[in-house]
């Protein structure tokens, strides 16, 4: 894993679950800014991770799509 931050959307059972992974050095700045409205990680890598669904996939498609996150706003 990376030492940016990871945001996971994953299915489990009947329900799905939003998962941060945030590195203990970026955390409080994170919290600072969710509080503020916006997040600008400053050069940090931010990436979303979802998993396709075995319905929506075609033949040599990923498990996983990923995109890398420029700015987090509420």
């Amino acid at each position: 894993m990376e030492e940016g931050i990871e945001i996971y959307v994953r299915p489990s059972g009947d329900r799905v679950m939003l998962m941060f992974h945030i590195p203990e050095a970026l955390r409080v700045q994170v919290l600072r800014g969710l509080a503020e409205g916006c997040f600008d990680p400053h050069g940090a890598e931010v990436h979303m991770e979802l998993d396709v669904l075995q319905q929506y996939r075609s033949d040599g498609s990923g498990d996983h799509l990923r995109f890398k996150i420029t700015d987090i706003t509420l």
